[in-house]
């Protein structure tokens, strides 16, 4: 460290010390008197302690003084430094958060432009630079007029002069080769409010507009086909009463079907009540719609619309909120179509009935013609050869009259036979089981056929039910002995918790059931019989493999019958 030099105010004391001691040393040289000299010494001597006290002050005043300066220097010196930190530091956050908004901005896929007043780019984004088919470095400093083709750069210039004029911001859509631009120009302004910037942000709104487009046709195909529909819609609002509960529906929107079906125009009819239009409707229809919306659950049914006369198909939807829709279809042609259906069906069972009952009487009429017809015949001889050989030969007349007793025995058991078929009291006095009894002992009887039976205990249904299986195993019997040739039938009657089920089996020649043989009705016969009491019947038949005839009634179908 080097070292300190006095202060300026001790030059003049120590130069006045000096020249006191010089003044002394050349009186002495010069024999001058010995008081003054002593005189000049003394004063000399405190001249030169008091400069030496001074100086000392001085010196340590200096030395205070300049370690002060040094303290305040380091603590300078740190304070820069800290604030050279510091700056370092903001300067390295503002250039990442530069570079971050350099980054967000150039990867939108909007573009983004800051001007001057003039037009001139001040900055771009890579999308703005991309777009124009230059670099970023290329528009800086240049004005975005240059970039645009004369008629583009025109308009361009028309907008920033509405700016400058207006200080208002403005919003322009234009088209540049095959791509359609949304464009957002804002002015910036300076501290004493004037236009100093502008800030111009564009984005590609080709697609978007494209399917804006799509999806405007498509709703038109879409309101056309509503409006052309064969069914009828309509979007309705459920409303309550005071007390908060479903009361009333009101109209939203129909469709072209939904007036025809009503007879009321739309214009007549969305916006009002239904207590307005059709009151009556409300107390069958309000808990069906008002249950939709409250459960949010779709519901389906038909009706008959007194209103307006017509059979319809109705769904009934929600549609968010108190809202529901419904799809009407008409179904009047159809529901007319059925009642002609089954008129037809009458008429056609009518007709089957009749001509079973045909083919029953011609049936009867060779049984009685086959079998009493014969029997009576014989007894009418027997009888004239009786009496003929009444004098002569009384043996002969025994044996006559036995003949004739035996021929009326078995006239009178084919009667009672056919008799029981014709109206089998039994099946309401003694049951079914009985009834399918005394049926196949008496075929067994007439044809010669061992029948096997497997009767269940009497079943707990309806007479309708117990008649139809006694007349289905009557047909079925009947069509084995008449066409199946068998040496064994088995009739079966299973009682289950649910059905009901008889079967008559024969092991005869078969046939198939899914031929068709005109003039036979027996089979169509059986399966009418068996549908009318809600049962359905099978027949299981190949040729030279037997025939097996099964009707199955349900017994709750059957308990209904």
């Amino acid at each position: 460290m080097k070292k300190t030099t006095p202060p300026d105010a001790l030059i003049p004391i120590l130069l006045g010390s000096g020249f006191i001691l010089l003044d002394l040393i050349a009186d002495r040289l010069g024999g001058g008197p010995i008081d003054l000299d002593l005189l000049h010494l003394i004063l000399a001597t405190l001249i030169l302690l008091v400069s030496y006290a001074t100086m000392r002050r001085l010196l340590e005043a200096h030395r205070r003084s300049e370690a002060t300066l040094r303290q305040a220097r380091d603590e300078l010196e740190i304070r820069v430094r800290e604030r050279t930190a510091e700056l370092e530091q903001a300067n390295e956050a503002l250039r990442a958060s530069e570079e971050t908004a350099r980054a967000l901005l150039d990867a939108t896929s909007e573009s983004a432009v800051l001007l001057d007043a003039q037009g001139v780019v001040l900055a771009s984004n890579e999308t703005a630079a991309h777009r124009l088919g230059v670099t970023v470095e290329r528009m800086v400093g240049s004005s975005l007029f240059d970039f645009f083709p004369p008629e583009v750069a025109a308009r361009r210039r028309t907008y920033l002069n509405a700016i400058m004029q207006s200080r208002q911001s403005i919003r322009f859509v234009d088209e540049r080769d095959g791509i359609t631009f949304d464009n957002h120009v804002y002015p910036v302004f300076g501290a004493d409010g004037g236009i100093i910037r502008l800030a111009v942000f564009g984005q590609d709104i080709t697609e978007r507009q494209r399917a804006d487009e799509a999806l405007r046709a498509s709703e038109e195909k879409y309101r056309l086909l509503f409006q052309n529909m064969a069914d009828g819609f309509a979007l309705y609002e459920l409303l309550d009463d005071e007390h908060g509960e479903p009361a009333d529906w009101r109209v939203l929107e129909v469709n072209g079907a939904y007036t025809h079906h009503t007879g009321i125009a739309g214009d007549q009819i969305i916006g009002r009540r239904i207590s307005e239009l059709f009151p009556a409707a409300i107390p069958e229809y309000l808990p069906r719609f008002s249950a939709v919306v409250v459960t949010q659950t779709a519901f389906e049914f038909e009706t008959y619309a007194r209103a307006v006369g017509r059979h319809q198909r109705v769904i009934t939807f929600p549609a968010g909120g108190r809202r529901f829709a419904n799809i009407i279809e008409d179904i009047t042609e159809r529901k007319r179509s059925e009642e002609r259906l089954r008129q037809a069906q009458t008429e056609l069972t009518l007709g089957l009935q009749e001509r079973a009952a045909l083919e029953e009487r011609q049936r009867l009429a060779r049984e009685l013609h086959d079998s009493v017809s014969q029997a009576f015949y014989g007894i009418s001889l027997g009888a004239n050869t009786a009496l003929t050989l009444f004098d002569i030969d009384r043996a002969k007349v025994l044996d006559a009259l036995n003949y004739v007793l035996s021929l009326a025995h078995g006239g009178l058991m084919e009667m009672r036979a056919l008799i029981f078929e014709l109206r089998p009291e039994s099946l309401e006095m003694e049951g079914l089981v009985v009834a399918l009894t005394k049926q196949t002992a008496a075929m067994q009887a007439r044809h010669g056929v061992d029948v096997a039976l497997n009767l269940c205990d009497e079943p707990d249904v309806p007479l309708p039910v117990k008649e139809a299986l006694y007349r289905i195993n009557q047909e079925a019997l009947q069509n084995a002995i008449k066409h199946a040739r068998p040496e064994r039938l088995d009739v079966r009657l299973a009682c289950r918790l649910d059905s009901l089920t008889l079967e008559v089996c024969d092991d005869g020649v078969g046939f198939d059931p899914l031929a068709s043989y005109p003039g036979h009705l027996g089979l169509h016969t059986m399966r009418e019989r068996a549908m009318k009491v809600g049962g359905t019947l099978e027949i299981v038949s190949a040729p030279d493999c037997g025939t097996q005839v099964r009707a199955l009634i349900p017994l709750q179908g059957a308990q209904a019958a």
